[in-house]
C-alpha cells in the first residue's frame, strides 16, 4: 500500500526517491526511545547512525502521517 500524505505526496517507505530504513524501523527506535535507551544505544542496535534516530526521536524527520 502507498501510503500518502493530507496533500497526496508518497510519505515514508513508499516515498518515489526510497528510504534507507523501514517504517518499522523508525517505529521500533522510537518505542525505545520512550523506553529510555539513549541515541547511542538504539543506533547501535538498529545499526543506524546515532543523529538519524534523534531526528526520528525527534520527530524532525519523518514525521507524516498517512492521511488515506
Amino acid at each position: 500500500m502507498i501510503q500518502r500524505n493530507d496533500i497526496g505526496y508518497r510519505i515514508g517507505q513508499s516515498h518515489p526517491r526510497g528510504s534507507r530504513y523501514s517504517d518499522a524501523v523508525v517505529e521500533q527506535a522510537r518505542c525505545l526511545h520512550e523506553q529510555g535507551k539513549g541515541y547511542g544505544t538504539i543506533a547501535a542496535m538498529l545499526r543506524v547512525p546515532r543523529y538519524t534516530v534523534r531526528n526520528w526521536a525527534t520527530y524532525q524527520s519523518r514525521n507524516q502521517y498517512p492521511a488515506y
